[in-house]
């Protein structure tokens, strides 16, 4: 599955507009006597959260993947074929297109 930047963008829109509806700013009591402010999220703001620790703690750059890829690369074994290059380039567009 390709992934466009187009479709995250999008993706980070409507969570946007989601999340600027609904029981914003809302405050309900509790029964107890101190009256204590409580927040109740969603399961859906829920799975977001905890996508978002998740990914917080996933490192930036595949460091084995880089070292592997430069060692290839001087040793002359890193080949991509024109057609895997095309192939990747037109993909992205068909997706930027769709979306």
């Amino acid at each position: 599955m390709i992934i466009s930047f187009k479709q995250v963008q999008q993706a980070m829109q409507v969570y946007g507009s989601q999340s600027n509806k609904g029981n914003k700013g809302k405050v309900e009591k509790t029964a107890k006597s101190n009256k204590l402010d409580e927040v109740a999220l969603s399961t859906q703001a829920q799975g977001v959260q905890t996508a978002k620790q998740i990914i917080s703690q996933l490192p930036d750059v595949r460091a084995e993947k880089v070292t592997q890829l430069k060692q290839a690369i001087k040793s002359g074994n890193y080949n991509v074929s024109g057609e895997d290059i095309a192939e990747k380039m037109l993909g992205r567009a068909l997706v930027d297109k769709l979306v």
